[in-house]
């Protein structure tokens, strides 16, 4: 139990500067190993990994499926209504290559409109969150270009 001058000075500010210090001291990675490895800590962290895979389960397996060719495919014909042969067509009529630096890439991003949907091209990962980061505004992008140009 703490007493109210101790709950008072935690709250404070040089309370919570020497929390801060503390936690990051080694006295504090100390203290919480011991915890851990003691028969207490693996009880606790074991409901603890427990409730977590509970709560992700399924999770690791749809991450490992979206990177798969199978779940890339599902994923573009969900989001884009493009099936994989459509998608290797314009990967053909690309030449493989991103619309905007027409650097070859393995995987190519669909580039499309966000307001109409319509799909522009295929454009490699970095390209794409150019644009992206730039919320496909033109103005934008300009103005970056001017940027680079000045320096």
């Amino acid at each position: 139990m703490m007493s109210e001058a101790q709950k008072r000075y935690k709250k404070s500010e040089k309370g919570k500067a020497a929390e801060r210090r503390y936690n990051k001291s080694e006295a504090r990675k100390v203290t919480s190993r011991k915890y851990s490895q003691s028969e207490k800590g693996k009880i606790t962290s074991c409901k603890a990994t427990k409730k977590y895979q509970q709560k992700e389960k399924g999770k690791v397996t749809q991450s490992r499926y979206k990177k798969s060719q199978k779940g890339q495919e599902a994923l573009r014909k969900h989001r884009y209504g493009i099936s994989p042969e459509e998608y290797n067509t314009l990967v053909i009529q690309h030449e493989g290559k991103c619309r905007i630096c027409r650097r070859l890439d393995d995987v190519l991003c669909i580039d499309h409109n966000h307001k109409t949907d319509k799909i522009r091209g295929l454009l490699c990962h970095k390209c794409n969150t150019i644009l992206g980061m730039a919320g496909d505004n033109i103005e934008v992008l300009s103005n970056a270009i001017k940027y680079l140009e000045e320096n």
